[in-house]
């Protein structure tokens, strides 16, 4: 192979170790001066601890808070939307929402941060803007809900599963102490543990003890998972969404990304001759002096995805809450 694709964060340590100028690293140096990397969900460090010149790979973080900024907008509009059938238990005082992270890494934080402040968004610009004709508000704000109690303490920690493990109990218990607390929609920033958090919700879905949930998904447009496909039990002759717990889901388009690296690695993009992947237009974008937000660059770059690239966003099933 020739170009070798290595997918996520903990990628990043051997990357730089084969692009080191250490003496005790040569040998890896030697060995793939020939071959590409493309390295995504992260960024390379030239020089640093290694001493990296990573002039063979390319990279790609993403922006990950401008998509879950939209699904926190998008979360706000559907829980008013279906406000009826939310208003009950903890929630008859009001609608609340909450997320959680597996690890505290800058790619989840990045998706927790923008999630919340899509509902501040909501809460302070959008939702006083919605009245009737009299003037009066027909809409209501966003809680946000702290698994511990809102009188507790605010520390991160709080809202931390410990892992990204599949079985992780930790999970299954912030989601049900959100829903006790209020929240109707839950966020987990945690890979595989979207499911425990479904399970959860479909386990007591009609418990007057606990708040009527959804859930928003992760990465990839998890409503669309078979194996996550559970409808809500308590809709009755209601339209709620697409009746299922996992409605809609904050997105990182990594095949988009990918693929648009490639194609720049593809047209003779190098450290030196900055031709990039006009990702909108498809084709080589050759002013190398316009870095725009919407070109792709490949090899010894560090690219960011970001909503003009089309790498982040909301899942199509989200889409029609912000439009």
């Amino acid at each position: 192979a020739k170009i070798i694709v290595a997918t996520g964060f903990n990628q990043q340590n051997a990357l730089q170790q084969l692009s080191s100028n250490n003496e005790q690293y040569k040998i890896w140096k030697d060995y793939f001066k020939n071959t590409g990397f493309v390295f995504v969900d992260g960024s390379m460090e030239k020089g640093g601890e290694y001493n990296s010149t990573p002039d063979n790979i390319a990279s790609v973080s993403f922006r990950a808070d401008d998509g879950s900024f939209l699904a926190g907008v998008a979360t706000a509009v559907f829980l008013n939307y279906n406000i009826k059938s939310f208003k009950t238990g903890p929630s008859s005082k009001g609608l609340g929402v909450s997320s959680f992270v597996g690890l505290a890494l800058s790619s989840t934080l990045n998706y927790f941060n923008g999630f919340r402040l899509g509902i501040h968004y909501w809460n302070t610009v959008l939702q006083p803007l919605i009245k009737t004709v009299d003037g009066s508000t027909l809409t209501e704000k966003i809680k946000w809900i702290n698994p511990i109690g809102n009188n507790g303490d605010w520390n991160m920690t709080n809202f931390l599963s410990g892992t990204f493990s599949a079985t992780e109990q930790k999970a299954t218990t912030l989601a049900l102490a959100m829903r006790s607390n209020g929240a109707n929609a839950i966020f987990p920033i945690a890979g595989p543990q979207t499911n425990l958090v479904v399970s959860e919700i479909a386990s007591d879905t009609a418990s007057s003890g606990v708040s009527r949930s959804i859930v928003i998904g992760v990465d990839v447009a998890q409503e669309n998972t078979d194996s996550l496909k559970t409808k809500l039990d308590w809709v009755g002759s209601n339209t709620v969404g697409n009746n299922q717990i996992l409605q809609f889901s904050s997105v990182k388009n990594l095949n988009h990304a990918t693929s648009s690296i490639l194609n720049a690695i593809v047209h003779n993009q190098n450290s030196s001759n900055s031709n990039g992947w006009a990702a909108d237009k498809n084709q080589v974008n050759n002013d190398s002096s316009s870095k725009s937000s919407d070109t792709w660059y490949g090899l010894g770059w560090n690219n960011v995805g970001t909503l003009n690239n089309g790498a982040v966003g909301v899942s199509d099933a989200g889409l029609k809450y912000l439009i």
